[in-house]
């Protein structure tokens, strides 16, 4: 995901945008049922169009529009063990959990679905469960050792399905939002679907 970042970033830069890290978005301008301007803490940004694609933050921002945005996050706690030989040529999915080892050897061991709003701590109790599973599934990886361990925030829609496109009654906005467990598998098609809709 931070190289797919990075590249989407460098590639925005290459075609003429302004990226502006670290700026909070503070407000949506509306005029005559079109968003007009993004406000931010840096002040205020004249705009076409404003594309929703806050992640598990979308709620916010559609709220900025008067817009109820049904996406919540779902915490998705993961496990990373040391780097080791090929284990696996593929990713391997069980009841308990799924694996995946990385081009430079790491295991990556996930994920829990945990509906704990905004919190991206782990638990040990999550921890110990995804090795359990992980060791069931491939007892090799009994004797290896933990790296790291993360979570991070899913957005999660009631169906499990990503929120695209305009809205009815405004102008000047699109979502691209709710992937879920999908959105850097689906980034590329997401793009340039928004794309054609925002011409």
């Amino acid at each position: 995901p931070y190289r797919l970042a990075d590249a989407f970033r460098a590639a925005a830069r290459s075609l003429g945008a302004n990226v502006l890290t670290h700026t909070e978005v503070t407000g949506l301008g509306i005029h005559a049922r079109r968003v007009t301007a993004v406000g931010t803490a840096a002040g205020s940004i004249p705009c076409d169009l404003v594309v929703n694609a806050a992640g598990a933050w979308a709620p916010q921002i559609g709220r900025m529009a008067g817009l109820d945005i049904p996406v919540q996050p779902v915490r998705g706690q993961i496990v990373c063990t040391e780097t080791l030989p090929k284990v696996l040529s593929a990713c391997l999915s069980t009841t308990d959990s799924y694996l995946a080892q990385k081009q430079h050897g790491e295991v990556i061991i996930g994920s829990t679905t945990e509906e704990v709003g905004f919190d991206v701590g782990v638990t040990p109790s999550a921890m110990k469960n995804l090795a359990v599973g992980a060791i069931r599934a491939v007892p090799f990886l009994s004797s290896v050792r933990v790296k790291r361990v993360w979570s991070g925030l899913r957005p999660g829609t009631p169906d499990e399905l990503p929120i695209l496109g305009p809205v009815e009654g405004l102008g000047g906005y699109l979502n691209a939002c709710g992937h879920f467990r999908t959105g850097i598998l689906n980034a590329p098609l997401t793009g340039l679907l928004i794309a054609q809709l925002a011409r």
